[in-house]
């Protein structure tokens, strides 16, 4: 193993978030600074994700999940930053729900995820989709993505495996500086998630526009073209989506 560690430009999309990867492939550390007016750097704690993408099998019983779920949410301390039950398929087979719900720290993600509260409702969850279940950390970003207000974001939301690591640093370099040009940013980005339920990839990352029409501009813009060729020949079990939900 190289002793040093890589500094990367990361973010699926481009960030001005920077990512410390070791020579195996996993971030070692997330490190994010904000410029303040003092252009002194802060740092803050990485935020924790619990991220759903799954197919509604029961609709009766999921919308007795969705409203028991919420009290017992907010006693953790958590809050659905992203959901859209039709999402738009860019690449792979996902599954047409997407929910992210953040948590101030990892801890309060798994607690909420592991509490007697909620046992009983991810039994309800359980029967009534099916897909899979990650708790991802990331750093957030200080300033989050202005749009129109009461308008939704755009989102585009990536899941996946790397299996060649050099071809991936090339996707790395090329994508990484395309995402502020259409107004974008990521606010989760994560090497090394952890599967709770199914088999999604260890990578999960989310891009985030002003609105739905920028997010699917930037992917579709020739730049980001050229850039994900790079992605798509270093993946496997990849899935990209678009998803659309109103701003936290």
């Amino acid at each position: 193993m190289k002793n040093n560690s890589k500094s990367i430009l990361s973010t699926i999309l481009g960030t001005a978030v920077v990512f410390l990867a070791t020579s195996c492939g996993q971030v070692s550390q997330q490190d994010k600074t904000a410029t303040s007016s003092s252009a002194t750097p802060v740092t803050e704690q990485a935020h924790g994700y619990l991220v759903g993408n799954y197919t509604i099998i029961d609709q009766e019983g999921y919308l007795q999940y969705r409203k028991a779920s919420e009290p017992i949410l907010a006693k953790y301390n958590g809050k659905t930053v992203i959901y859209d039950a039709n999402v738009k398929t860019l690449e792979g087979d996902p599954n047409p729900v997407i929910e992210v719900t953040e948590f101030p720290t990892v801890s309060d993600a798994e607690k909420f995820y592991n509490s007697q509260d909620y046992a009983p409702l991810k039994k309800i969850r359980n029967a009534s989709t099916k897909g899979w279940l990650l708790l991802a950390t990331s750093i957030p970003p200080a300033q989050g993505i202005k749009g129109i207000e009461g308008q939704p974001h755009g989102y585009q939301i990536v899941n996946y495996t790397i299996n060649d690591k050099a071809t991936f640093q090339k996707y790395m370099d090329a994508s990484g500086p395309l995402s502020p040009k259409f107004g974008g940013g990521v606010p989760i980005f994560d090497m090394n998630s952890k599967a709770l339920e199914g088999t999604p990839g260890n990578i999960f990352g989310v891009a985030e526009f002003p609105s739905p029409a920028d997010a699917e501009q930037f992917y579709n813009s020739p730049e980001y073209t050229a850039a994900k060729k790079f992605r798509i020949a270093s993946t496997e079990n990849s899935i990209t989506v678009l998803a659309s939900s109103l701003s936290k």
